[in-house]
């Protein structure tokens, strides 16, 4: 097992905002945290990656317990949902910096980031400042440099917010590849039909509690759905929505 969830709480001003949340994600696969918004998705995962103290829980890679972020260095690759830069660094500066810390083989880190940045259709924002890009090329350099990252694990939060369909379908396909190369992906995400596409497993949370967690497929046999959007429905009790 590549990453354990046990029994993660965490309260904010003695309010839950998530509750015994319990998963696990294994090497080589896909799992979407799927919810919408004000879930707890955001708080689970920081939880996971210690960057907010939790109240209760246990967290472990491969096996081993970690309390700290630097415990999962170079094993836990992160997205946020809100992007975070060196505004004072062109684009291609953040990017090089990344390089500094993360790689010993310049030649190879310059291919790899080249390769990405190729793929995302960056090449002509390179030089500008991260202030002066759209919402969407500010969550292409997000993921360009969690990518360029050492990582066993990417958790993405929310990473498909403003992105048009073309780079959408480019991101699902990124997502993909690092799953065939052996690593494993957790997104978050309100978007089902996205989620339905790519994950091999999904983790619904609702109101800061796991309430189903299972692969798509047994999802919608037990439910009776031909699509996630009405498994989730019917979960919400929303059915008179369908």
């Amino acid at each position: 097992m590549l990453l354990s969830v046990s029994r993660l709480n965490k309260l904010y001003d003695g309010k839950i905002a998530i509750k015994d949340i319990n998963f696990t994600i294994k090497k080589g696969e896909i799992i979407g945290l799927v919810g919408e918004n004000g879930a707890g998705k955001t708080s689970t995962i920081k939880s996971i990656l210690k960057l907010i103290h939790h109240d209760g829980g246990v967290t472990k890679f491969e096996g081993e317990e970690y309390n700290n972020i630097f415990d999962i260095e170079n094993k836990i690759s992160y997205i946020p949902d809100e992007p975070i830069f060196y505004n004072n660094l062109t684009c291609l500066d953040n990017i090089k910096f990344i390089g500094r810390i993360f790689s010993n083989d310049t030649d190879i880190f310059n291919e790899k980031y080249i390769s990405l940045v190729k793929k995302f259709d960056f090449e002509k924002h390179l030089n500008k400042y991260p202030e002066e890009l759209s919402k969407g090329n500010k969550q292409k350099l997000m993921i360009i440099l969690g990518t360029l990252q050492k990582f066993r694990l990417m958790i993405a939060d929310e990473p498909f917010t403003g992105l048009d369909p073309v780079q959408i379908k480019v991101l699902k396909e990124h997502f993909i590849s690092i799953k065939n190369e052996g690593n494993s992906v957790m997104i978050s995400t309100h978007l089902l039909d996205i989620a339905e596409s790519i994950c091999d497993r999904v983790v619904i949370i609702d109101k800061g509690i796991v309430v189903e967690q299972d692969t798509i497929k047994n999802l919608k046999e037990k439910y009776k759905a031909d699509r996630l959007e009405i498994v989730y429905l019917k979960i919400k009790g929303k059915e008179e929505w369908i």
